[in-house]
């Protein structure tokens, strides 16, 4: 922060009461310190904080003081003046700034950068910054959201494989190593799953119903005796064999696509890629 913080702060209460207000939020109280602010706001049964914590703070502190407003029922969002931490969907959090160009200014970090090295220099960095009055009226109407892709929002499901020959019957069978979840959404980002790592109750949804009509056998959660662990695994499209998981990864170089299908996101599947590293908070910048 410049040298003039007092009058700043003064002046970051005031734009982040201005903006609550605009949402329609009665604010209860607001008030600020060297370094520090804190506001108040209530519509109807639910009650927000957005809380502005010294520079000095730790992430850790910030976490734990977030799980004492859940637990008196205040949802609280943060606007932190230093730009090291990382994205966790228990925190809805940006990176605030000031300049005389531009006055204040939100940054949400990506995943892209490790929280240590991130600088606000550096816009690279982040992976979306907007002046902060916009930042806190997208989050109050509902657009601020933490995943990879959005609910309810549509997406291409791309399932990438290649032909290998069936260890049992030697009949050529295509085998499935991936699936990819492309989303034309804005705000929304690219998943990618190898075949081992998709969830079994996601399934239903990332695999078409027709997949021997692309010589695709039955893929589905199996006892792997090698491993001892169930794990998702391809069968052969002609005999039903169920295929050497070696024979998947020797497709690493030669996989192409082997066909694809729209979808809406489901809530359990934006869940699922919540948990995907590329998931981070995100400002969607259209309904």
């Amino acid at each position: 922060m410049p040298s003039s913080r007092l009058s700043q702060q003064a002046s970051l209460v005031q734009v982040i009461s201005s903006a609550v207000a605009l949402c329609g939020w009665q604010v209860l109280f607001s008030k600020s310190g060297p370094g520090w602010a804190s506001v108040r706001a209530r519509r109807g049964k639910v009650t927000i904080a957005v809380e502005v914590p010294s520079a000095g703070s730790s992430t850790e502190s910030v976490l734990a003081k977030q799980r004492e407003l859940r637990g008196a029922g205040i949802r609280g969002m943060w606007l932190l003046p230093f730009p090291a931490f990382t994205p966790v969907a228990d925190l809805p959090a940006a990176h605030v700034t000031w300049s005389e160009a531009s006055g204040y200014t939100a940054l949400l970090a990506g995943s892209g950068t490790p929280s240590g090295t991130r600088s606000f220099n550096r816009l690279s960095d982040w992976a979306q910054i907007l002046p902060l009055q916009d930042f806190i009226t997208s989050a109050l109407n509902g657009a601020l959201w933490f995943g990879t892709l959005r609910e309810g929002k549509s997406a291409i499901v791309r399932v990438d494989g290649g032909f290998t020959k069936c260890t049992t019957c030697r009949a050529w069978t295509n085998l499935c190593s991936a699936i990819e979840i492309i989303s034309p959404y804005r705000e929304s980002t690219f998943a990618l799953y190898g075949l081992e790592q998709i969830p079994a109750h996601l399934l239903g949804e990332l695999l078409p119903k027709d997949l021997r009509s692309f010589k695709v056998g039955d893929i589905r959660k199996r006892y792997h005796q090698p491993s001892k662990a169930s794990v998702v695994l391809n069968s052969c499209s002609v005999c039903s064999a169920v295929q050497d998981r070696l024979a998947i990864n020797d497709l690493e170089f030669r996989q192409q696509p082997i066909t694809q299908f729209h979808i809406k996101v489901s809530k359990r599947l934006a869940v699922a890629t919540a948990l995907l590293p590329t998931a981070r908070w995100r400002v969607s910048r259209e309904p």
